[in-house]
C-alpha cells in the first residue's frame, strides 16, 4: 500500500490534476486479485485499495492458466498454475463488485496473437477516448 501511495501522490494525480490521461499495466485491481488469490479477505484489500482513485476504465486480458503458463518466458517464471488459476477467479470476482462491473472490459485472449490482441486493446482506449472527447463518462 506504501509504494502505491507514493506512486498516486507523484506520479499519478499530478498527470490527473493536469488533464492527462494515464495508463497504467497494473494497479488496486491486480493487488486485491493476486492477495486474495493468496489468502487475504477481498473485502479487506478492497477497502485498504478504496483511498486510491478509481480507475475511468479497466482492461482484462483474460487468458486461460494453462495457455499463459505456456506463454511466460522461463526466465520470467515467478507464477505457477495453481496461482494463476486461483488470480484469475479473483479477478472473475472482483469484476462482478460495484464499481468494477461497471468499469471493466474483459478481452478473451486466449489463442489471439500479440497483433490481435494490441488491435482488440487500441478498441477499447479509442472507445474510451472517443466517450470523453463527446463529454461521457467511460463507464462501458
Amino acid at each position: 500500500i506504501a509504494d502505491r501511495s507514493y506512486d498516486v501522490e507523484n506520479n499519478i494525480k499530478p498527470l490527473l490534476n493536469e488533464n492527462k490521461i494515464v495508463i497504467i499495466d497494473r494497479y488496486s485491481p491486480s493487488t486485491i486479485a493476486y492477495g486474495s488469490a493468496s489468502g487475504i479477505s477481498m473485502d479487506l484489500l478492497i477497502n485498504l485499495n478504496s483511498i486510491f482513485p478509481l480507475p475511468d476504465k479497466i482492461i482484462y486480458l483474460d487468458i486461460d492458466p494453462k495457455e499463459a503458463m505456456e506463454r511466460i518466458d522461463n526466465s520470467e517464471r515467478f507464477h505457477n498454475l495453481e496461482l494463476l488459476e486461483k488470480v484469475r477467479e479473483s479477478y472473475k470476482e472482483l469484476f462482478k463488485r460495484p464499481p468494477f462491473f461497471k468499469i471493466t472490459n474483459i478481452i478473451n485472449v486466449n489463442d489471439k496473437s500479440r497483433d490481435e490482441v494490441n488491435r482488440m486493446v487500441s478498441e477499447v482506449i479509442n472507445n474510451v477516448l472517443a466517450q470523453e472527447k463527446m463529454g461521457f463518462k467511460a463507464d462501458n
